[in-house]
């Protein structure tokens, strides 16, 4: 379900989704490791939330990545927390993290 404003959103996902695609199940998959969450992997449903993302140049993105502007922001509930978050500018990822 989305609303007529995230038209753009839905529009530049679905341009940068052939090769973004490969790219966050990859990190996907070293994050759950690294966490030892393995059943996140197993999972054959999942609820994604997506939306356009803006900063106000204050946050730690801004800072940690001051050349890179995410304008978008996904995050994937695959079972219980952590949910898994990205961070994604264009068809790049720009940084993901587990979100607790």
């Amino acid at each position: 379900m989305y609303e007529k404003s995230d038209t753009e959103l839905i529009n530049n996902l679905d341009k940068a989704w052939p090769s973004l695609e490969s790219k966050i199940i990859k990190e996907l998959e070293a994050m759950v490791k690294s966490s030892e969450r393995f059943g996140h992997l197993k999972v054959k449903h999942f609820q994604a939330f997506g939306s356009s993302y803006e900063t106000d140049g204050n946050n730690f993105l801004d800072k940690e990545y001051p050349d890179k502007k995410p304008n978008i922001s996904l995050s994937f509930s695959l079972l219980e927390s952590p949910s898994w978050d990205f961070f994604i500018q264009d068809d790049e990822i720009v940084h993901c993290q587990p979100a607790y």
